[in-house]
């Protein structure tokens, strides 16, 4: 009879297949925005403003939707799946990353009804995905609280 061992799983696998959220600050997705900038071939250009901001996003979101990337990938990762788009679709994905840029921007200085200002973001655990929903617009501010156990 053969032996059998317990494999470990893959990190990637157990990341894909989870629907939590981490915590990162503004300065993490930041870098991570600037690798993905310094991997897109060319020099930043005139996106047409006028597009249609929803198909924009959907483009994006569906390009980087087939990237293999559960774990944040190097620059060199990331030039080898940009280099499979085409200059229109590059500088749509450059276009709507600053749009991301400036919306981080943002929202440190929005100071909501029940919350102050924040820089950290509850976004998932596997890269992709992350930066997937980012593209598509879901920038979720981590707003983390207390209750005092003394008042009870």
């Amino acid at each position: 009879m053969a032996q059998t061992f317990l494999k470990p799983l893959d990190a990637g696998f157990l990341h894909e297949s989870n629907e939590a959220y981490i915590f990162i600050s503004s300065s993490q997705i930041e870098a991570e925005l600037d690798v993905f900038l310094a991997a897109l071939p060319g020099t930043p250009g005139e996106t047409d403003r006028e597009a249609d901001q929803a198909q924009l996003i959907e483009l994006s979101a569906w390009l980087l939707d087939g990237a293999p990337f559960v774990l944040l990938p190097s620059l060199g990762e990331m030039q080898r799946v940009v280099s499979q788009w085409n200059e229109s679709q590059t500088q749509q994905v450059r276009y709507r990353l600053e749009q991301v840029r400036q919306a981080l921007a943002a929202a440190a200085r929005i100071q909501g009804k029940d919350f102050g200002q924040t820089d950290t973001f509850a976004v998932s655990p596997t890269w992709n995905r992350r930066w997937s929903d980012l593209l598509m617009g879901r920038l979720c501010p981590a707003y983390v609280g207390y209750v005092f156990a003394g008042d009870f």
